[in-house]
This record gives structure tokens, sequence and C-alpha cells, in this order.
């Protein structure tokens, strides 16, 4: 009997920012899948996020919650739960609860008439503890669907058959209060469980005070923080309205704490979100202003997170060692913190606001789904995986990513969503078919007359008041070639405001379009999609950014505001009138990799690439595979290492799609995405290939340091020499009665800022495998930060357990080391007895930094910048994106990227595949951007454009005048500005269009 076909649909669980990039990861690759969320709208809790680091992250996440609803290869289920999961990997059959959302999505225009005569008021658990919300209602501005929802718990007429006023309202009939729930039996070939996660109850811990009035969550800090929070951004004291001089935020509430929470872990983000919160507010507030964190420890561990920590000290966030002790109310509703200081003294601080930094733990329901997907949990109720493969769970064809497999931040959850998705296309292989691409059709000629659109898209919110937005939109009417000014975001959801977009471009034949908007980054590429399912190109799109006027949200402008708005109008307007069409370029995709490094990273990449039947170049500098993890004994979670390495090796080894190049360098890059030429420079001579993607995975290296004495002294090691000793030489070392650690050695310092992130888990699982070999050994960690961060705290308790002593220095007072011919001496201070202690160690094991090998090179082959410390930098927040250069099928991974463990870059390895693979599985990559032309009757061969182009794009043609390739064109205008002879122009951004924008400017 043959074995049944994989089943092409996938099924992810979650609608939160993991959930929505698998989902996304998945459709790019062909796979039709249903987006399972028990809300009644997607995003998470993103949406509900003021800003990370100094950027909005609204801005990111909607156009991707829009992606997913506009995707033809996606299914939106919110208000659902799996109620039963049957089958096998390939073959699965999921029941699935839906809710009745009691509002018609295809027909509700979120209007909001329903809710205004809703007499009932509850909590709003989206927002302050002070809002309120009605029993029919949208979760948040950011919603997606925009569509209400009726809470059954709390509506009058579901509950008693009493009321009904918001059925009468409705405009448009789409209220049914009789709905019933309803069981949809899905058939898929394959799961991703991404539920996400809850904040600890800070009403858990009563010290705290989360009962006082103002004493809030992050989470509330963040919603007041928000421009569309009820303060509209504004930080106040809940009590009395007024603005806090003095803020404390109390870290590790309900993370670190077995005692009053039962969560020894530690939730990885809160330390960065408290910083980041201090220093916007203290950015805000000025000088006078006052903020305090109590910590434990500054896990700032991520890439970039050890400058942002240094920047808040340097801007004058004060910063406190201890566990604060309680929290109690003092005269006109200011708190009073009690704590021990690092000198072991009883000290007492006086505040304004309080702000409690609560941990992550999984959802109430995540025990039951497990035992509905009969998976595998770890401590915490988190899914338990292994390091070799971090988003499979213990069922295969189940994986599971983002926060349900451990306390994360969101690029990292991103990471996983991408790595499951693309382990997802290799379990299932080529079931999936690409999404159906729009219509290549034209409705007008874009060469023609103008028919220019004015658009003033009003979602999330408009920030233009009613009378205001009829008087921009008569005064856009009269504007040259203006045939229509759509307004009518107040009567209808924006799925449907788009739509009326699409209808206006068919039915009044426009052929531009202007975007009139407070929010571009949000309303761009939704508009730019909604152009190109109408047949018009998104390049015919002029953006009017409003964001640098001053208009509050729904308030008339002053004369002033909107004078500033009618040039600004007017400017866009004009050179909407000289938008020229512009060729859209395919290339045709070659179905090959190059992966630039042999190490795990690098085969990882390469053996999911394979698998799932590209070809792959594998190029590796040594002679041999394994990299860094061939002097790796365990994972942190106690697994061997090297039998794995020695499968994976075998594996790519042996996979015919696999072309290994050992002793081999990459010596030149050509090409455009989707079709690159190299040459590799092998041990025997030179050799070019031809492929559609690029990974670069080249690792790093463990810092030899020059200091405590290392290089003379053979009892100073570095921890991959100890582990050599601990796989090689174990009895040697069970004799060994003292060693002490020293912590970031190399890191953290003027040479090299940045956190090597993995040396304080890596230098505790040592310290408890020595303790291990012998439980009498003295061993001693001299650490600045302890940054066991995740499920890896679990670790530290269980080194402390073992009595492993751990003693903190500062970068002031560092250990001082010395020795004699017998033995090593070595001295640091103490903070808690405030003196020098003096330990003779047996070994000294220094945890050196980990530097990025010299890719320079690299970095200018293909034109990927390498950020202050050296390593490959992202491309800035394109949506969201974290691995992927600026140039398009370029991307990069592993240690090449930032320090990391195993099971950490295996996840990004497989997350790389996963994106590569999504680009190598199209026919045609579509160039669609303004590009650089060039008017061969201008240029005099002088070849500043070929000297400056930071992609090395142009060249001089056998005609005798520059040639640029628009295929490998970035479009970023550096040629245009240096050329002498105005022989180069941008698209779109021609003289005469800047022009005519100064001339509209200057005729009112």
């Amino acid at each position: 009997m043959s074995e049944k076909k994989n089943n092409g649909a996938v099924l992810v669980l979650g609608g939160g920012v993991a959930g929505i990039h698998a989902a996304l990861q998945l459709a790019d690759e062909g796979y039709y899948v249903y987006l399972v969320e028990k809300k009644s709208t997607i995003g998470g809790m993103m949406p509900q996020l003021s800003r990370t680091f100094g950027e909005c992250f609204c801005c990111k996440i909607y156009p991707q919650a829009y992606g997913c609803l506009w995707n033809p290869n996606i299914e939106i289920l919110t208000l659902s739960e799996v109620e039963k999961i049957d089958g096998k990997a390939g073959n699965f059959t999921v029941t699935v609860n839906q809710k009745p959302r009691f509002v018609n999505e295809a027909v509700c225009n979120a209007c909001g008439k329903c809710a205004s005569v809703c007499p009932v008021e509850v909590s709003d658990e989206a927002a302050f503890q002070s809002e309120k919300r009605k029993a029919i209602y949208i979760e948040h501005p950011f919603a997606v669907p925009m569509t209400y929802a009726v809470d059954a718990d709390n509506c009058s007429f579901i509950n008693d058959g009493s009321c009904g006023d918001c059925v009468k309202a409705c405009p448009v009939n789409a209220i049914d209060l009789k709905a019933k729930e309803s069981k949809k039996k899905l058939k898929v070939g394959a799961i991703v469980l991404a539920p996400g996660f809850k904040l600890f109850d800070a009403n858990r811990n009563q010290n705290f005070g989360y009962n006082l009035p103002n004493v809030i969550t992050g989470k509330e800090f963040e919603r007041m923080s928000s421009p569309f929070g009820t303060t509209q951004g504004q930080v106040v004291r809940p009590s009395d309205g007024q603005v806090p001089k003095r803020v404390a935020w109390a870290l590790c509430v309900g993370s670190r704490d077995i005692n009053k929470s039962d969560n020894p872990h530690c939730s990885s983000v809160c330390c960065m979100y408290s910083l980041k919160e201090a220093y916007e507010l203290k950015k805000k507030l000025g000088e006078e202003f006052e903020a305090t964190l109590f910590y434990m420890d500054i896990r700032a561990f991520g890439k970039g997170w050890e400058e942002y920590y240094n920047k808040a000290k340097e801007a004058g966030i004060n910063l406190v060692r201890c566990r604060i002790h309680t929290v109690t109310p003092v005269q006109e509703d200011n708190l009073e913190i009690t704590y021990v200081d690092g000198n072991g003294e009883l000290q007492k601080g006086e505040f304004d606001l309080v702000v409690l930094a609560t941990g992550m733990e999984t959802p109430d329901d995540c025990v039951e789904l497990a035992e509905k997907a009969k998976i595998n949990l770890a401590q915490g109720e988190f899914a338990d995986t292994s390091s070799f493969s971090p988003t499979a769970t213990s069922v295969p064809g189940i994986y599971v990513a983002g926060t349900f497999q451990a306390p994360k931040d969101i690029y990292d959850s991103i990471t996983d969503a991408r790595a499951a998705a693309g382990n997802v296309a290799r379990l299932l292989g080529d079931t999936g078919k690409e999404a159906e691409a729009s219509e290549e059709k034209t409705v007008t000629e874009e060469a023609g007359e103008a028919k220019i659109g004015v658009i003033f898209p009003g979602f999330p919110w408009q920030a233009l008041a009613d009378k205001d937005l009829k008087e921009l939109a008569d005064y856009a009417l009269g504007l040259p070639n203006v045939k229509v000014a759509l307004t009518d975001y107040a009567s209808t959801s924006p799925e449907k405001y788009l739509e009326s977009i699409k209808e206006s471009i068919t039915k009044e034949k426009l052929n531009r379009i202007v975007i009139v908007s407070s929010f571009p980054q949000v309303h761009e590429d939704a508009v730019k999609a909604i152009m190109s399912s109408a047949g018009l190109s998104p390049l015919m799109l002029q953006v009017v950014d409003l964001r640098d006027v001053s208009a509050c949200p729904g308030e008339k402008c002053d004369e002033a505001d909107l004078d500033k708005i009618k040039d600004l109008l007017r400017m866009g307007v004009s050179k909407a009138n000289l938008l020229e069409p512009q060729e859209i370029f395919s290339v045709a995709v070659n179905k090959s990799a190059l992966v630039v490094g042999g190490g795990v990273a690098g085969m990882v990449t390469s053996l999911s690439l394979a698998e799932q039947g590209f070809g792959v170049y594998l190029v590796e500098k040594s002679d041999h595979l394994g990299g860094n993890a061939l002097s790796l004994n365990t994972t942190w979670k106690n697994e061997d290492v090297q039998p794995y390495l020695k499968d994976l090796i075998s594996k790519v080894e042996k996979n015919d799609k696999i072309t290994i190049f050992l002793e081999s360098e990459v010596k030149s890059v050509r090409g455009t995405p989707g079709n690159f030429e190299s040459v590799i420079a092998r041990k025997d001579g030179t050799e070019t290939i031809n492929y559609g993607v690029a990974i670069i995975a080249t690792g790093a290296r463990e810092y030899k340091p020059s200091e405590y004495l290392y290089g003379e002294n053979d009892k100073v090691l570095t921890l991959l020499e100890l582990d050599e000793k601990l796989r090689d030489d174990a009895k040697a070392l069970k004799k060994t009665k003292s060693v002490a650690f020293i912590q970031c050695v190399g890191s953290r310092v003027p040479e090299r800022p940045y956190c090597s992130r993995v040396c304080c888990t890596h230098t505790v699982e040592d310290a408890i495998k020595l303790k291990e070999l012998n439980p009498d050994m003295d061993v001693f960690v001299l650490y600045r930060q302890m940054r066991t961060y995740g499920l890896r705290e679990q670790l530290l308790l269980n080194a402390r357990h073992q009595k492993v002593q751990f003693i903190q220095y500062s970068l002031d007072e560092k250990p001082v080391v010395s020795a004699n011919k017998k033995k090593l001496k070595l001295i640091v201070k103490d903070p808690i007895l405030g003196k020098n202690i003096e330990i003779d160690p047996d070994l000294l094991v220094l945890a050196t930094a980990i530097e990025p090998n010299d890719n320079t090179a690299l970095s200018k082959l293909f034109h990927v910048p390498l950020n202050s410390d050296g390593f490959f930098q992202e491309t800035k927040d394109e949506g969201l994106r974290f691995s992927g250069a600026k140039v398009d099928g370029t991307f990069f991974c592993g240690l090449s990227h930032y320090p990391k463990s195993l099971d950490e870059t295996i996840v990004q390895a497989e997350a790389v595949a996963a994106q590569a693979a999504a680009l190598l599985k199209k026919d045609m990559y579509k160039v669609e951007r303004q590009v650089a032309v060039v008017n061969p009757d201008f240029c005099a061969v002088c070849c500043t454009c070929v000297r400056t182009c930071p992609y090395e794009i142009p060249y001089i043609g056998e005609d005798a005048y520059s040639v640029i390739d628009p295929s490998r064109c970035m479009g970023c205008g550096a040629c245009v500005t240096e050329c002498p002879g105005k022989a180069i122009t941008l698209q779109n951004f021609t003289d005469q269009q800047l022009f005519s924008e100064i001339d509209a400017l200057l005729s009112a």
C-alpha cells in the first residue's frame, strides 16, 4: 500500500510576531497556511509596545499583519483554538473550534457606532489599568482584521437577552448576537506552535505594591508612552495626572524568583526594555528627571545591547544592583523603596512612579496544548527541544517558534519562526505552490496623460480632523490632473478602504497615486500591494509625509499647519504629474546557492537547501569542515556535540547536491540576485560558478589575550582549552583542588565593547563539570554581570547549589594575577566584604571574547557592511529583516553575524536557508525599484561613477560610456550626485521633477 502524499497545507498556531513571520515565510515558499489565533486580532503583544530602542514598532508589525490578511496563501482564523490533533507528520487532521465574533467581518466597516451605544464598560486588558472598553470592541488601533467583536462574557444580550442596542445601531446589519461557534477539520502536513507568552501577574507578589495607584507594569508604561494610548504618549502618574520627576524600575519581577513566583528562568528581555523605557523618558523629560533601575544583573547580551546599556549610563540613568525588598506608600501617593545596597547597608528611596518589569510565562493553556499535540515540555512549561534542532518538538512534524520555546526577544522569535518554516519545507518538500502573482495588466497607459488619485489613509487613526480633511480633499481636487480624493476612512475599515482604492484605480483609470499620510511606513507597502493587484506599477506612487506637521490626532490644525500641508500636497501632486513609467526587469533564477564557511552554520544551511533540491557550493578556507564546533564538548543542555557534528559532516559530504571546496576562497562576485557569478580560488587552480543566492557563514575565533599571564604560565587557560582538558585529560583534572574563572576577558572593554554572549553560560557549564569531577574542588567565578539568560538561568542555580563561588568585580578594579615557580596568586576585591581576598588556584581559566575573523575582503566582494566591531551588519529593520544584506539574495548567519551559542547558530542557519529557499523557488527575480540611468551623449568617461558606487555596479562598456546594470543597481543615487556632467539620473528623481516641487512650493 503506497504511503499518502504529504499535505501541502500548514497550521500555524498563534498570531503574534513569531506566528505572523512563520506564516509569511511558508506562504512565500508556496504553502497554504491556516493562521489560528485565539484572540480577535493578530499581532500579539507587539502592537501594544510603544518603541524599541528609539524606533516605533507599530509601524513594523502593521504591514506584516496586513501582509497575512491579503496573502492568497494565508487563511486567518481568529477567535479559534485547537481542540484536537490526529495523524502524523505529513498528514495531520486538526480540529479547530472557532468562537463567534458576532460581527460579520465581510460586512463590518469599523465605523464604531455599535460601541458608541453599548452601555457595558469593562476593563481593557490590552490597555492601561484604568482604561475601559465596551462589550463590543476592537482590541487596539492596529487590530488586524480591523473588525469589531463582541465580548460574550460581558454582553447583556448574550447573557440575559436584554439590550441589543448595537444591532439597531449598525448601519450595515453586520451584527448577529445569536451566532454560534463552529468546528473545522483542517488537513495539514505540519504544525508550527507559536502561542506566545503571558506576563507575570504582579498581584502575586504584594511586596512590590502593585495595588498602589502609582505602581504600574512595564506593559502599562508602554501603553502610556504610546501615542495611541489615552495620554497620547505622555507619561503621567495615574493618581493625579502629573508628570513624574523620579521614576524607579524594579527588574526581575516574576523572573529569577523561586520564592514568590516559582519562575527560576530569566525572561531575557526585561533588562533591555526597562533600560529603553528609562532612557527614552530621560531624553524626553530632560536633565532634571531621575531614572533609577534596581537590578540583579543587566543582561545586555544581544547585538548592540551593550552599546545601548553604556549609552543609558552616560545619559545619567542610575543603576542600583540589589533586589528590592518592599514598595510602600508615603505622602502624596509617592512610593518608598526599601533595599539593601552593594555594601550591605539598608537603604530607602522615594519615587513618584514605580515600574515593575514583569517577566514572561507560558500561557495558561500551554500544558493542555502540549497534551493535545503530545509534545514534551521542559522546565517552566516551555516546549522541550534539542539544541541540534531547536524548533523541532518531540513529535515529528510539529515545530515550535518564539517564546513557547524559551523566553526571547522579538528578533530571536522571528529567527525561530523562519527556521520552523524552513524545517516544514524540508519535511513536506515540493507540496506547496508559489502564490499566484497578480495578473500583469495595465489598467491605463501610465505614459499618457496623468490621472492622479490622492488618498488620505486614516488607519490606525487619522491625524486630521474631519473638517480639515474635507478642506484638504477639496483642495487636492483643484490641483492639476487630480481625478479622485479618497477620504472616507471614518466610515470604513482599512481593508475596505484599500479595496476602494483599487476600485478607483480601475474605474477612473488612475495612473498616479499620491498618499497623504502621517504613517508612511504603515501605508506605503499596503498601497503598493493594492496598486499591483490593480495592475498599476507601485513605482507610480508619490508619498506626502505629514510626520513633521504639528497636528495632533483628530484635532483641528491651526492655520499654519493647514497651509503647510497644502504646500506639501501641491509639491507631491506636481511631482506625481511628472512620474514616468519604469521598466520592471526580470532575471531568471539560478537554482543553486553559494555558502561561504564550513562550520556548523554553513553546513546546516547547505544541508537544508540541498534537502530541498537546490545545488550548493560550500567553500571552506581550511582543509576540513567543522569550524569552532570541533572544540566543543557539550551544549548548555549537556548534549554531546561531537556525535552530532560527525553526523552533520557525514551528511554534507555524502549529499550529491553539495559541492565542497576545501582550502578555497571566493575571489570575485558579480551578477544580480538570482544570477551571481564567482571565481573560486582552489588549491589547484580556479573555478567559476554560477548561483542564485549567497550565504556568508565564516564564523569567528576565540580571542587570545595578553593579560593575566596567558601565554606565560601553562596553568592559565581559555575556556576552549579547558574543554580540551575535560575531554582528553579528565582524570588529571579530577585531582585539581582549586580552579578560578575570570569573565569578560577581552569583552565589554573599549577595544571590544560588545558582550560575547556565550561566555557566562560556558563558564557555568564547565564549573559544574569540575564540581561533578571533584565535589571538594574549590571553584571561583569572577564576573562583572552574570548573563545566563533565558532557561540558562537554571545552570546558574545548579552551580550555586554545588557551592561554586561567585565574586563580582568591576572594570576599575580588575583581578590581579601573579605567579611564582609553584603556584598562581589571584587577588580580587570582594564587594560584600569590601576588601581584597586572595585565591591560589591550581588553574586559572579565562572566559575570553569571541572576535570576528577578518571579513574585510568578503565585505567588499558581497557589498555587505561590517559594524564597528567587525561583524556583518544586517539591514535596518526592513520588515524586521534580521540576517539579510542590503543586496537582495545575500545573507549571513552564525558567529559572523554576532556571538551566539551552538543552538542559536543552528536556528539562525535554518532561518537563513528558509529565506534563501524562498528566493530560489521563484523562476524569475523581479527588480521593481528606481534605478540610475546613463545618458550616453553626456558621458565623458571620467569614471567618477565607477569609483563612487558602493556596490561597484557601473563600468565602461564597449561603446565607451558608462553602463549601469538595472538589475543590480540599488538606487542609492551616489553616482547621480557625483557625476560632474549630469549624465546620470535616478528614475523619478530627475531635476525636472525636483524643480517642479520647488516651483509648486513657491506658487502659493
